[in-house]
């Protein structure tokens, strides 16, 4: 806690998407969503193809751990639905 308050997830970890898709969609989703200002980085389909080495620049870069990070994972689907990609 904060003053007082619950800290919100991206108040209290750095959120980043790793992704095969393209950032551009992901960007577009977000957008449409509301949540694309709380996430530092997108790792999309232009980084890199490898989902391994997204995670490896990110722990670097960002100074972590593999005991600092949290997989949300499963979100293809309803996102490439969204994004118009599948119906």
């Amino acid at each position: 806690m904060e003053n007082g308050r619950k800290l919100l997830l991206f108040q209290r970890h750095i959120l980043l998407v790793v992704s095969s898709n393209s950032s551009g969609i992901i960007e577009k989703i977000l957008f449409q969503e509301g949540p694309d200002r709380y996430f530092e980085a997108i790792l999309g389909l232009e980084f890199t193809l490898s989902k391994t080495d997204k995670i490896h620049h990110a722990l670097a870069h960002f100074r972590a751990t593999r005991q600092d990070t949290v997989a949300v994972l499963g979100a293809r689907y309803r996102w490439a639905r969204m994004a118009g990609k599948v119906k």
